[in-house]
């Protein structure tokens, strides 16, 4: 699994769905040429919650792939395999710190003012230290 990160992400991930109701409405602009900054390459890819239905679709599909949070100048994202939660310099893309759970992490962190918020299928909800530690 590969995390892309373009300039068009970091445009609008500030907006991602709109708002709180999750209107899917943003008055960003799209960049006339978007540029890939850099490319993390995840070790393992995300295990799904669930096996996959035989013949049918499966209609939960929110952890096939990592939910991202841009903001701080770091993107977070937590890993359902090895159960960690990671932030990303934006410009650079180097891995800034990680954060262990007990379980894995298939929601995107919630970044509120300078807190980060991380839930976790363990049950607990983790507010992991913003620091610089890699």
């Amino acid at each position: 699994m590969l995390l892309f990160l373009t300039i068009v992400q970091i445009a609008l991930a500030s907006e991602f769905l709109g708002n709180n109701q999750r209107t899917a409405y943003t008055s960003a602009t799209i960049p006339t040429n978007p540029a890939l900054l850099w490319t993390y390459k995840e070790r393992h890819p995300p295990r799904t919650a669930w096996p996959e239905p035989f013949g049918e679709l499966q209609f939960i599909d929110f952890d096939y792939s990592d939910q991202v949070t841009i903001g701080e100048g770091l993107a977070y994202f937590g890993c359902s395999a090895d159960h960690t939660v990671r932030a990303l310099d934006v410009k650079s893309g180097k891995e800034q710190w990680v954060f262990y759970t007990e379980g894995p992490v298939r929601f995107a962190p919630v970044l509120f003012k300078d807190c980060l918020f991380v839930a976790s299928d363990d049950g607990h909800l983790y507010r992991p230290l913003m620091e610089v530690n890699v």
